[in-house]
């Protein structure tokens, strides 16, 4: 029986990375064994113990330099070792890497690991960021090979570095199941724009374009309202222009409110800056709108220059100007099908990326 090894080096966000290969290893046959912090391991705990290919989990608070050595012979003992992100330790993971031959990573933000990212800052931390960068190509000249979380990454990969051995495994692939599509009205209508209030990542002008356009449809700011120059626009607009029809909250959003309104909504809105940090989103990085779309079942509305999954492409709406979103709106409300015919598109396209699916078609490891 394959064993397999997942390391995740202490980011709290992509603990459901871990719960996904011991998903697709007990659908594989495969046994694996979770390498992280005690605080990661604590938010996926009870769903591990639940899935019989999960065999125990080893802490690596102690991982450093000096006890490489003891890591080195406990993972060669796995036929595969994952890294679920990396973020730092460039030095320690090569090492790691490099002695053991048998490790793959996840990349999440696919620039950073190829372009040097210049500080701008004192000499000092520049001569450290291109350090980091020289670990970062030592590292992918020696692992077999890279996980990425959707085809649009894969194809900007190959298409830039065809040399490289890489393989899509979605960041989710559970679904809530939706059942018969309601009747879709002025009265029902919701629209969710998720995420945290941010200019770094997502424009707003249109979101207060639309919901001023129409009153009649319920919107609602799914994330935490910051107290920067994003939050404060945002609550300056609402009050003046007297935006009733927006739901909004000033601190975090727990996980009961965020499912309540995920479940409530009709429909997932977002302008997102796709040039951002360095990446491009939809390219180079993933946005979480597609996951969601993808796990509630709903439509997507967004930007045209964001490239969606393609197995969720047919499902969504693209508007390249504030008039073209406002039409895809009057059509959201003249034609009663519009809704239940992109919730049908997106039921059919997410089979693609489901755990079943992605799991019979996985051979990286076999």
């Amino acid at each position: 029986m394959k064993k397999i090894a997942v390391i995740e080096t202490g980011v709290p966000n992509h603990t459901p990375i871990l719960v996904n290969w011991a998903k697709i290893c007990n659908l594989k046959g495969w046994e694996l064994t979770v390498y992280t912090t005690q605080d990661c391991y604590q938010l996926v705990e009870s769903k591990l113990k639940k899935i019989n290919s999960f065999k125990g989990v080893k802490f690596i608070e102690d991982l450093s330099l000096f006890n490489l050595k003891r890591y080195h012979s406990d993972l060669k003992k796995y036929d595969d070792v994952l890294i679920a992100s990396l973020y730092g330790g460039y030095l320690k993971y090569f090492l790691l890497i490099f002695f053991c031959k048998n490790f793959s990573l996840t990349m999440h933000n696919v620039n950073k690991w190829f372009v040097p990212v210049r500080t701008g800052d004192r000499f000092l931390s520049e001569i450290k960021s291109y350090l980091s960068f020289f670990l970062r190509k030592l590292i992918i000249r020696n692992i077999k090979k890279i996980i990425v979380n959707s085809e649009n990454q894969k194809k900007y990969l190959k298409e830039k570095y065809a040399y490289l051995n890489v393989h899509v495994i979605p960041f989710k692939m559970d679904f809530f199941p939706k059942n018969d599509c309601k009747v879709q009205t002025l009265a029902n209508i919701v629209v969710v724009y998720p995420g945290i209030i941010s200019f770094d990542r997502k424009r707003y002008d249109n979101f207060i374009l639309i919901s001023e356009k129409f009153p009649q449809i319920k919107f609602v700011l799914l994330g935490e309202m910051s107290n920067d120059s994003a939050g404060k626009y945002i609550l300056a607009e609402i009050e003046k222009r007297q935006l009733k029809n927006v739901v909004y909250f000033r601190n975090y959003v727990s996980n009961d409110v965020f499912e309540y309104y995920m479940n409530e909504a009709s429909v997932i809105f977002s302008d997102i800056n796709i040039e951002s940090n360095g990446e491009t989103y939809g390219q180079s990085k993933d946005s979480g709108a597609p996951y969601l779309m993808a796990e509630y079942g709903l439509p997507f509305i967004v930007n045209s220059d964001f490239k969606n999954i393609p197995a969720l492409d047919a499902a969504t709406s693209y508007y390249h100007d504030q008039s073209s979103l406002i039409k895809i709106f009057e059509c959201l409300i003249i034609d009663p099908t519009f809704l239940n015919g992109k919730i049908s598109l997106n039921l059919r396209g997410r089979e693609t990326i489901s755990l079943k699916n992605v799991a019979s078609e996985f051979k990286g490891f076999d």
